[in-house]
């Protein structure tokens, strides 16, 4: 059958997920947004927001770039200094 994503070149969506730990710490993904807030009213999201916008717009452009000289994409082919640590 047709795939229900449509892969288009050079869009991306930032996806926003939101989990609960339980007593055991267990995770539980309560939902997915695809719109999510990226608000920095404290000093936490101040230090979380920025670093994850410009890690996104960094493995987006390191993507698109990659797949525009015929190369392959997986997570040793991205440079981003704060990405998979």
């Amino acid at each position: 059958g047709r795939p229900k994503l449509r892969r288009r070149r050079g869009f991306f969506d930032l996806l926003g997920f939101d989990f609960l730990i339980d007593s055991n710490l267990q995770p539980w993904l309560i939902e997915v947004n695809t719109n999510p807030a990226l608000w920095t009213t404290t000093e936490t999201l101040k230090g979380v927001i920025p670093p994850l916008v410009q890690d996104t717009i960094d493995i987006v452009t390191q993507v698109f770039d990659l797949q525009a000289e015929g190369g392959s994409v997986n997570s040793t082919s991205l440079t981003s200094p704060r990405m998979f640590k």
